[in-house]
């Protein structure tokens, strides 16, 4: 099976999160995974992403982006969430603003996956044009268009 990096859905966006307090916005990130149907343990996927610490990912001097990303039998296949905070919210150990959430979960099976899929996202997120092209896009089907041309 082709996994693409990239396997958000419509429904596992929010391009403005209602929290602007890191337990509370990455929590509002994660539910956006409650009702996939990949997602077959719901609990403990929760508790394994709202366990994780995780260091932000500078982007530049003022830009992070928080990615919690779990290996878990949780889930059946890949599945990503992400959210977006305008003007940016603080993390520890981050001198830069939080401007996007986004959540992995990966199954154990797709072992060799799991690398491929985070270093590719990384690398796109590091793009000044892409990362200011997510900040900015109106609607989360361009959301998806611009993290997949990346991998093209």
């Amino acid at each position: 099976m082709d996994h693409s990096p990239y396997f958000f859905s419509p429904d596992s966006l929010r391009l403005t999160l209602v929290n602007q307090e890191t337990s509370a916005a990455v929590e509002e990130v994660v539910k956006l995974l409650k009702q996939d149907r990949r997602v077959t343990n719901w609990n403990e996927f929760f508790q394994a992403v709202i366990g994780l610490s995780t260091p932000p990912l500078k982007i530049d001097q003022e830009n992070a982006v928080a990615i919690y990303h779990v290996r878990t039998n949780s889930v059946q296949d890949l599945v990503m969430a992400a959210g977006r905070i305008i003007p940016g919210i603080s993390f520890k150990d981050s001198d830069q603003l939080v401007r996007l959430i986004i959540v992995i979960g990966i199954p154990h099976a797709l072992n060799q996956e799991y690398l491929r899929v985070l270093g590719s996202l990384a690398r796109s997120l590091k793009e000044p044009a892409v990362f200011q092209n997510l900040l900015t896009t109106e609607n989360v089907e361009e959301f998806i268009d611009i993290l997949s041309q990346q991998n093209e």
